[in-house]
């Protein structure tokens, strides 16, 4: 989480989107609330809100819990927001794919949700309900060439979907 929070910082991100909230969320909202103190005199940047994370989750509970634990000042930082989630198939393999992707141009995305569980559907008689699977995200993949030149990307733990990210990603 020290080393989310430094990144947010040393990469000075105007618009964060994180895949699955927690306690990063906190961290990176602290993240921004640090840089909107350093940096407030920046005008004419083509954002909606600087310095801001819209984060994604899946769960209605653990969206609840990540609202309890921000604190009151961080708060104009974060966007907390609730998203299905349905099994796709991606050029021809099984991924997952959030129905609710604010509409933002994040210099920064942090991977670290929906969980294999986000979805119950079936394509074929597949699903990643089931402990045997891993989390696949290709949401990154449809934001792709609507990402400015020099978007960083954190994958947490999600070495799969790490790989498959790298084998479908075109820039």
């Amino acid at each position: 989480l020290c080393r989310l929070h430094w990144l947010v910082l040393k990469k000075k991100a105007f618009n964060i989107l994180e895949f699955g909230s927690g306690f990063s969320t906190s961290f990176i909202a602290h993240a921004c609330n640090i840089l909107s103190i350093n940096f407030k005199s920046i005008k004419n940047i083509r954002v909606d809100k600087k310095f801001h994370i819209y984060s994604l989750e899946e769960n209605k509970t653990y969206l609840k819990i990540t609202k309890k634990r921000i604190p009151s000042f961080l708060k104009k930082h974060v966007s907390l927001i609730k998203s299905k989630i349905k099994l796709i198939e991606y050029e021809g393999k099984y991924a997952t794919k959030c129905t609710n992707i604010p509409n933002i141009s994040p210099d920064l995305i942090y991977l670290d949700g929906p969980s294999q569980y986000a979805t119950k559907q079936n394509i074929n008689g597949f699903n990643l309900n089931n402990i045997s699977r891993f989390p696949m995200s290709a949401d990154i993949l449809y934001l792709e060439y609507f990402l400015e030149p020099g978007t960083f990307i954190i994958v947490d733990g999600r070495t799969a979907n790490a790989r498959f990210l790298k084998d479908h990603l075109k820039r």
